[in-house]
């Protein structure tokens, strides 16, 4: 006798959609915006392509008020003084945004006054772009371990996708040209201080400027006289640029503020 066998009832018909879409549902809280990182290759193909000779030396502290305008304006009176003005540009710049588009603070326009300098009418505290600056300028040297560790963050990023361009090595504390603070084995002993920490004021405040005037005083008379032994082997301006393009390739990295995610195990 034949086995007999009982079908399997079939599934019901799905029943079309009676309901529209609702064409307003919000669904931004469940979308990942993308974030994009600037990188440096446009700017170093830009640099690459000018053949510019001029040394390109950029001073920053956190908001260009304060520590760099000094930096600047002093290196830039020493740079003349030492017949390199023609050969070497300084700039400065802040790594935050807290006073972009300011004037120098006022303590620190009577500090400079005092020294017989002057800061130009038009100057403007302006933020570092570190895409663009870590290529153009040839040195960028930081007041701390806090604006290192601000340059840093980003630039250091560029140095694990193209390990060959070594842009860390371009940051580097002023305090390292200081006679006194370079002899400490601590780096962060290199530091030069804000003096406008703690909003002071007064007469207690334009002392503090005064102080860290004169350490960066210091430490840029150490930077020209770097200046003038390279220049001294490397005479014409595009010998010279290479000169401390490769002397800085010696140098080791700063210490600074590593993210633990850069940090070495």
């Amino acid at each position: 006798m034949a086995e007999s066998r009982t079908e399997a009832p079939s599934a019901p018909a799905e029943e079309p959609l009676t309901e529209p879409i609702n064409q307003d549902l919000d669904v931004s809280h469940a979308v990942v915006n993308a974030s994009y990182r600037s990188t440096p290759w446009a700017a170093q193909r830009e640099e690459d392509a000018s053949n510019s000779t001029v040394v390109q030396v950029l001073m920053v502290s956190e908001s260009n008020v304060c520590r760099s305008v000094l930096a600047e304006i002093i290196m830039r009176q020493q740079l003349t003084d030492a017949g390199l003005d023609s050969m070497v540009q300084v700039e400065s710049k802040g790594t935050r945004d807290y006073n972009v588009g300011d004037g120098a603070d006022v303590s620190v326009q009577a500090a400079v006054q005092q020294m017989g300098l002057q800061i130009p009418e038009n100057f403007q505290a302006r933020q570092i772009n570190p895409e663009r600056d870590i290529v153009c300028f040839d040195v960028v040297l930081v007041m701390d371990k806090f604006t290192a560790a601000d340059v840093l963050r980003e630039v250091s990023v560029y140095d694990t996708i193209n390990k060959d361009a070594q842009y860390s090595l371009k940051v580097r504390r002023l305090g390292e040209y200081h006679p006194g603070l370079a002899a400490t084995k601590d780096q962060e002993g290199q530091d030069i201080g804000d003096p406008l920490y703690g909003n002071a004021g007064g007469v207690d405040e334009l002392a503090d400027v005064e102080q860290a005037a004169e350490l960066i005083r210091e430490a840029c008379q150490g930077f020209v006289k770097f200046l003038s032994q390279l220049k001294e082997r490397s005479p014409d301006a595009a010998s010279f640029r290479s000169a401390l393009q490769e002397e800085i390739l010696k140098m080791q990295d700063i210490d600074w503020l590593k993210p633990p995610m850069l940090s070495k195990a």
